[in-house]
């Protein structure tokens, strides 16, 4: 008869570290380009566990380093090429690009628009988003045939952007089983 320690595998690197690479893979894979500090206000992490799980992917992850800050991500690199149109979302207010960055969420809103035009200030507003930047703020009212998209641009946007926020409102009404109606007014 073997005994338990002779049937047990031998612990992996993993293991013996908490289990902690696996997440912190998926966290970069998923979430990346994000900072340590972005990874343990996600996670509650310790800095240490967060270290140890780098220590693990090792070269999955690729390293950029932008004004002081480290970002990691995971994965094939994003696609940069040109689109002719662009591309249009609206995200709720708690939305995980909304509020689950604590270093590194100033990369969706390079101009600092946001910032400035945040209403009321502090709060997490729904956020237009055009080709990954910050572009306005909207909010939405169910009518009975209709649900009315009104948008807040934080700067002008192009006849395509509002193409694109119109797509965009028809797709979001459609889950709703209603038509959209988009009005884009300007701070």
């Amino acid at each position: 008869m073997r005994t338990a320690a002779a049937r047990t595998p031998p612990a992996t690197a993993e293991a013996s570290s908490g289990g902690v690479g696996e997440p912190t893979r998926r966290y970069f894979v998923g979430h990346g380009p994000a900072t340590v500090k972005d990874l343990r206000w996600w996670s509650s992490l310790t800095l240490a566990q967060i270290d140890a799980g780098l220590e693990l992917v090792g070269d999955e992850l690729h390293a950029e380093v932008i004004d002081g800050h480290t970002y990691l991500a995971g994965g094939p690199p994003p696609d940069l090429t040109a689109s002719d149109a662009p591309e249009v979302l609206l995200l709720q207010a708690l939305d995980e690009l909304v509020v689950g960055y604590a270093e590194s969420r100033d990369v969706v809103d390079l101009a600092g628009l946001e910032a400035m035009h945040r209403d009321p200030p502090g709060l997490p507003s729904a956020v237009v988003l055009v080709d990954g930047q910050i572009a306005g703020r909207w909010r939405r009212k169910l009518r009975a045939a209709h649900l009315d998209v009104e948008a807040v641009a934080y700067r002008q946007l192009d006849d395509a952007e509002r193409a694109g926020l119109q797509a965009e409102a028809d797709r979001y009404a459609t889950a709703h089983d209603r038509e959209a109606t988009v009005t884009v007014s300007a701070i």
